[in-house]
């Protein structure tokens, strides 16, 4: 696609810019820099995280490549609220909250300083899509660097990753990329020329492509959030249901943490996340004619990619369909999540033990209160019941850790960490707080979890479940999370609160 005229334009040129030639050139531009394209350099920088703690040095040397490369750069930092000093309490509540934040703030800066493309830097949590949201909400040329994945530690000569200290508190109770980083300014410079722009790139066949590569890593169910969100910004309708037929038909092949035995390191050195789509694309399961920045197809991009070693990433799947499972009946109409990589057994029936917040039943988990057979159902944590759908890592660590993580379920409306396993369901869609059937559960009533059908119901008749009337917590919210609430759509379609693309 051809760029049209540079939007920076508008803001230099013509007598009565004079005043925005003026605050530019305080801050250090020529009169050879004002003809120049004007390029936005966002990351989420910060020390709240180890995650975005070098993210600002790695955008520096993005402003290198495109200084190089005759552009001009503008960086500058976006928020990001790390789940991993969120977790476990009430600040969870603005995690996902954060993702619009992220997506909103980026938009402003780069619409109201006019910025011809845009390089973007992100570590972790909800800080990826909310780069990603932008980029294809502003569908300008731009250029997504991932932070990379941290290294574990070590502890009595293994590596340890930060699930293991979750765990470990149940079990108690019971790189270098300067280089790359300079190579996004050089490439972001040539995208003005001629594209490809990133709603070229988002297409219904390259998100399909994205559920792919989660389920054959056995990724994180907060996938089923991101990708639906990411697709609403190219205005393409993308819900549980489509990630749920590609989940089906696509093998589980690399043995991943936490289902499986191997770390985000070892599969870099196995050949990283090109090796698996290559071996998806031999599989027939990936379109392999999807665009990519470069302007080739993927099928071509791969071509000269390693092979699967055989260890990481199998030569036969460890599962015919993928790592993540859908699952819907009069529980969950609009869908509901879990991950099924590294489970014994995917059927769970037992009675229902109902908590109306997560705090509730984690002092029940804590004290240990709990017995085996039982479903835990933790509901009004959804996007608008939270707000903010709590992630809950910390619940499904707890009860891991000692030793219950099949021998109990836990169903909610909320989420959970990449890192979670055990026969956890989340993202249950009608939320209680909107209505759905998860808020008419009584305790005793039996729930019935098959994985392997793809069903999650209760054990009551229609007539039944439409005589009961829920009774909702009283709340009292104010500020970001009290707007949220009343903006935010279902977890099914990735919980967004704008109404879509906006047509160019």
């Amino acid at each position: 696609m051809r760029i049209p005229k540079l939007p920076s334009r508008i803001t230099v040129e013509g007598l009565d810019r004079a005043p925005h030639r003026a605050f530019l050139r305080a801050l250090g531009l020529s009169d050879a820099d004002l003809g120049k394209p004007f390029i936005g350099v966002a990351s989420t920088d910060g020390r709240v995280t180890p995650c975005n703690a070098l993210l600002g040095e790695f955008a520096r040397q993005a402003c290198a490549g495109i200084r190089g490369a005759g552009g001009v750069p503008f960086d500058f930092a976006s928020i990001s609220v790390a789940d991993s000093m969120s977790m476990n309490h009430s600040g969870m509540r603005y995690s996902l909250v954060s993702r619009e934040i992220i997506a909103d703030g980026v938009e402003a800066v780069a619409r109201g300083h006019a910025y011809d493309a845009l390089v973007t830097f992100a570590g972790c949590d909800k800080t990826l899509p909310g780069m990603m949201m932008a980029m294809v909400r502003l569908n300008l040329p731009s250029v997504f660097v991932y932070g990379g994945a941290a290294l574990p530690g070590k502890w009595q000569g293994r590596d340890v990753t930060v699930l293991d200290t979750y765990e470990a508190v149940g079990a108690v109770l019971a790189g270098d990329m300067k280089e790359d980083d300079c190579k996004a300014g050089q490439v972001v410079m040539n995208l003005l020329k001629d594209g490809p722009l990133p709603r070229e790139l988002v297409t219904k066949k390259s998100l399909e492509n994205a559920c792919a590569a989660v389920a054959a890593t056995g990724g994180s169910t907060n996938a089923g959030l991101h990708i639906p969100a990411i697709a609403h910004e190219a205005g393409i309708r993308f819900s549980l249901d489509d990630f749920a037929r590609v989940a089906k038909r696509t093998p589980l092949i690399a043995d991943m943490k936490p289902g499986g035995r191997f770390l985000a390191k070892d599969l870099h050195a196995a050949g990283g996340v090109y090796a698996v789509l290559k071996a998806l694309l031999e599989r027939g399961a990936l379109h392999g004619d999807c665009l990519t920045l470069s302007g080739k197809t993927l099928e071509d991009e791969l071509m000269n990619c390693r092979d699967p070693d055989g260890e990481i990433i199998k030569h036969e799947p460890i599962m015919k369909t993928g790592g993540i499972v859908v699952l819907k009946g009069n529980l969950a109409p609009g869908g509901a999540l879990i991950k099924v990589a590294g489970l014994k057994s995917l059927l769970f029936e037992g009675p229902a033990r109902v908590f109306d917040s997560e705090e509730a039943c984690a002092e029940v988990v804590k004290r240990r209160a709990y017995k085996a057979g039982e479903v835990l159902v933790i509901r009004y944590e959804g996007p608008k019941g939270g707000p903010g759908m709590r992630e809950m890592l910390g619940v499904t660590a707890l009860i891991y850790g000692q030793g219950m993580g099949e021998r109990v379920a836990l169903l909610t409306d909320g989420r959970f960490s990449g890192a979670t396993r055990g026969m956890m369901i989340g993202h249950v869609s009608p939320e209680a707080a909107a209505g759905g059937p998860l808020a008419l559960v009584k305790n005793g009533d039996r729930i019935r979890i098959d994985a392997s059908a793809g069903s999650l119901s209760v054990a009551l008749p229609k007539a039944e479940l439409s005589k009961r009337r829920a009774k909702r917590p009283k709340q009292s919210l104010s500020g970001v999370l009290e707007k949220y609430a009343a903006l935010v759509g279902p977890a099914n379609l990735g919980a967004v609160t704008h109404s879509g693309a906006r047509k160019a």
